[in-house]
C-alpha cells in the first residue's frame, strides 16, 4: 500500500514550489473538485500530509506538479519528479514500461505513476504523459490525462464517482 507521504514524496521529490490539494464539497461524479488549499513544498510537507489525511473520507486529489504561483493553470506548472497517467481501464501490465506504482481508484480502474531520478519540467512530463496516453488509448488509458495542470487522486481517499 502506498502511504500519503510516499505518494507525495514520489510525486514532488526534490522539486520546490507550491502544490495544491483539491476535494469535492459534495460526493459524487456530478460534484466538481471545487475546494482547494495551497502548500509550499517541501517546507510545509508535514502540514500537507496532515491536511490530506484529514480529508481521507472525501474525494481528494493533488496537483501532479509544483507551481510558481497559487493558480492551477499550465503556465504556472513548474516541476515534477514523476510521470502520471489516469489509466482508467488500462491495467499496468499493458504499459511498455512498467509503472513504479499503481493507485487503484475503484474496481477495475487505476492511476499509474513512473518515478524519475530527478525533477523535470512540467512541460516535459506533460509531453511524455501525452505520448503515453495516445500509445495506450486502445488499452483503456485516458487520452485527456496529460495536461501539466492535471490533478490525481490520493491513495487512501474516497472515490464517490464509481461507488
Amino acid at each position: 500500500d502506498t502511504t500519503i507521504p510516499d505518494f507525495l514524496d514520489t510525486l514532488y521529490g526534490e522539486a520546490e514550489g507550491r502544490v495544491s490539494v483539491w476535494w469535492r464539497a459534495q460526493p459524487g461524479s456530478k460534484s466538481p473538485y471545487s475546494e482547494h488549499a495551497w502548500f509550499s513544498w517541501p517546507s510545509h510537507r508535514e502540514d500537507l500530509v496532515d491536511f490530506v489525511a484529514s480529508l481521507s473520507d472525501k474525494d481528494v486529489c493533488v496537483t501532479t506538479t509544483t507551481y510558481t504561483q497559487d493558480r492551477r493553470t499550465p503556465e504556472y506548472a513548474d516541476k515534477t519528479q514523476a510521470i502520471w497517467m489516469d489509466s482508467d481501464l488500462c491495467h499496468g501490465d499493458n504499459y511498455r514500461v512498467a509503472p513504479t506504482w499503481t493507485v487503484a481508484t475503484s474496481a477495475g480502474r487505476w492511476q499509474h505513476f513512473w518515478a524519475l531520478e530527478e525533477p523535470v519540467s512540467a512541460e516535459q512530463a506533460s509531453e511524455l504523459a501525452h505520448r503515453m496516453s495516445i500509445a495506450h488509448q486502445k488499452n483503456g488509458a485516458d487520452p485527456s490525462s496529460w495536461p501539466a495542470n492535471k490533478i490525481m487522486r490520493v491513495p487512501g481517499t474516497m472515490n464517490t464517482s464509481h461507488g
